[in-house]
């Protein structure tokens, strides 16, 4: 699937929706190692542009919904994406001028949308696009140059998706709980900086049973 993210202007400003750490800001993976731990939801440097969902407005406190030919509800803390059947879909949440730093962006997905259609977590900076996309049974990552690592999907191991510079380069993390955190992905091209994120359904007109999306929340750190 190629990553799309239209480029947008997003006057609102997103509420602090997680609280920052009290360890100094540091949660999971700081040595490299591909997994560590820290609080869910709770791993922002400094104050991120968070949305757990609980207004009545979708995406309301993140920055601006994304409807193209689908539709977006909250209810009960969950984002639920329902993409059109039959058409071209891009449905979701984006944050415009987000800082894009070391803790980078995550999100927490209760259930992707079935394939062929794809969940997708997407950070774009300048002309460069980078994310995380599930088509059941398998997760990818797709770095700035445009190249895929896939692996298989397990919904509950892989329930939290996290993108976010190390090394120099970008890594994307996985994690049952936002506590632990496994890295199943990596490039060594620098990605930091100011840009959109989006989490969002794409599906074409060839799925005619695009079913649905649930998001419990999602969050951007900016630098400290």
């Amino acid at each position: 699937m190629r990553l799309v993210i239209a480029l947008l202007t997003c006057a609102a400003c997103g509420r602090v929706g997680f609280a920052t750490l009290g360890d100094g800001g540091h949660s999971g993976d700081d040595d490299g190692s591909g997994s560590g731990s820290g609080d869910p939801m709770n791993t922002c440097i400094s104050p991120g542009y968070g949305d757990t969902f609980d207004e009545i407005e979708p995406c309301n406190a993140f920055g601006m919904p994304l409807v193209t030919n689908g539709g977006l509800a909250t209810a009960n803390g969950t984002l639920t994406i329902t993409p059109n059947a039959s058409a071209n879909t891009m449905v979701g949440c984006a944050r415009a001028n987000a800082g894009f730093g070391a803790a980078g962006a995550f999100v927490e997905v209760s259930q992707a949308a079935p394939s062929p259609g794809g969940t997708v977590l997407a950070v774009q900076i300048g002309g460069s696009t980078a994310g995380i996309t599930v088509a059941p049974p398998l997760i990818a990552y797709i770095d700035p140059s445009a190249n895929t690592v896939k692996t298989s999907y397990d919904p509950a191991a892989m329930r939290w998706w996290r993108l976010r510079p190390v090394d120099g380069g970008l890594a994307a993390e996985t994690s049952p709980d936002g506590r632990t955190w496994t890295r199943f992905a990596s490039s060594g091209t620098a990605f930091t900086g100011t840009g959109t994120v989006v989490i969002y359904v794409q599906t074409d007109t060839s799925n005619v049973d695009p079913g649905t999306a649930k998001v419990e929340g999602i969050d951007v750190c900016p630098p400290p």
